[in-house]
């Protein structure tokens, strides 16, 4: 596989979870990080959530909360759950699909980890959307409504967050983007552009409402962060060099979307056929390459995009120059006679094949094949000529790779 394929090849996310799942549909989330994480590369037959766990109940000492058993792309999976305070397992809360929550629990955040398993496939772990517990006898504001996240969540996409709807007047909402339940450094307003480490982990925003001493939190329903659009070329890539065999070819991989500088693989193209190592970003052209045109394929990749691929215009490659002799094995013939004539053909130190004819003075005699396997050499025999001095020539006629070229004249006498 070439190096060019090789970064065609480098996509992060299923077709399947690119299709971009949203909240409230399914989108899988990772492990706490006392778990393994799900990798950033997950096929058609891995799992893939259908139906999200979701956390629901009032939040509150004494209320009970309970989730909903995720739906999977496969059957038969087995599912686990963990409760989670501020982000670790509550002990005790294996298997448990109800937690009430206890003095323990006040002033922090309570939600549930959930991973499915089955035989022979890549374990996924899911994290629900957490509640705040408040503290006794603290009148914390409470979300009536939660926060919600919008815009498409794809690397480098920008999202936003509405505040939640309060229970009561507060005097500020403060806002921590999450990415797998864990806090994002320095993500605290209402705005957050999705990352190339986000992508197959789930993003969500936890808002804070302050009333005095009092606070209360939160958190919206995640959504799973995609690979992001292909990157795509600026300015296409170019090719310089003076387009003769033996010369070096340079290239420029041109501009492309973005800021941060993508890496490039490269494919030279023969009259738009991939040339077999020519993976560089230089080349020489060959003896193959005359009178054909040379491009190269740019890709370019960069975490967490989809890679780009533009292709140069066209370097048309010159024909190489050629020489042709004519040498007579005899000068001199009887009448009745047939002369014989050697015709070399030489490309630069190439072999050329082709049609070559002969002519005496500005009259055809005849059209001689010179073939691959003649090692641009080949000695023919003349038509039976009349008595007198013949001006011979050899016109080689020229082909896709080679230009045309003329002998000297040779001089053949036949006798009475």
């Amino acid at each position: 596989m070439t190096n060019f394929n090789r970064a065609l090849s480098t996509i992060a996310v299923s077709a399947v979870i690119s299709t971009g799942l949203v909240a409230g549909s399914a989108v899988p989330a990772d492990a706490h990080p006392a778990h393994r994480a799900p990798t950033a590369q997950r096929g058609l037959l891995d799992l893939i959530p259908l139906q999200l766990p979701l956390l629901s109940g009032l939040g509150g000492i004494g209320s009970l909360l309970s989730v909903t058993e995720p739906l999977w792309n496969l059957p038969g999976v087995t599912n686990d759950i963990v409760w989670l305070r501020d982000g670790l397992p509550i002990p005790g809360t294996d298997g448990l699909w109800e937690y009430l929550p206890t003095d323990l629990d006040a002033g922090h955040e309570i939600s549930a980890q959930v991973t499915g398993t089955l035989f022979g496939i890549l374990p996924l772990t899911l994290i629900t959307n957490a509640l705040g517990i408040p503290l006794p006898g603290a009148t914390a504001p409470s979300a009536t409504t939660a926060p919600t996240v919008s815009g498409d969540p794809k690397v480098g996409t920008l999202l936003s967050a509405t505040a939640p709807v309060w229970d009561t007047d507060v005097d500020s909402t403060n806002y921590q983007w999450l990415r797998s339940g864990v806090a994002i450094a320095g993500a605290t307003t209402n705005k957050y552009t999705v990352a190339p480490e986000d992508v197959a982990k789930t993003i969500s925003v936890r808002t804070t409402g302050v009333k005095g001493d009092a606070q209360g939190v939160a958190t919206s329903a995640p959504v799973l962060a995609k690979i992001g659009d292909a990157i795509a070329a600026l300015t296409a890539p170019s090719i310089s060099g003076n387009g003769r065999v033996g010369s070096l070819l340079s290239s420029s991989p041109g501009t492309w979307t973005g800021l941060l500088a993508p890496a490039f693989g490269y494919q030279w193209l023969r009259d738009g056929t991939a040339i077999s190592g020519a993976t560089g970003s230089t080349y020489v052209a060959r003896a193959a390459d005359a009178g054909r045109s040379l491009t190269l394929r740019v890709a370019a990749t960069r975490p967490g995009y989809l890679p780009g691929a533009a292709t140069t215009s066209g370097l048309q490659i010159a024909k190489m120059s050629t020489t042709t002799r004519a040498a007579l094995v005899k000068k001199t013939v009887a009448k009745g006679a047939k002369g014989l004539l050697k015709i070399i053909l030489n490309g630069n130190g190439a072999k050329p094949s082709g049609i070559v004819k002969v002519y005496d003075g500005a009259k055809l005699l005849k059209s001689y094949p010179i073939r691959s396997s003649d090692n641009g050499s080949r000695t023919v025999e003349l038509p039976k000529l009349k008595p007198g001095t013949h001006q011979l020539k050899a016109v080689f006629g020229g082909s896709s790779a080679f230009t045309g070229s003329a002998s000297k004249v040779a001089r053949l006498k036949v006798t009475k």
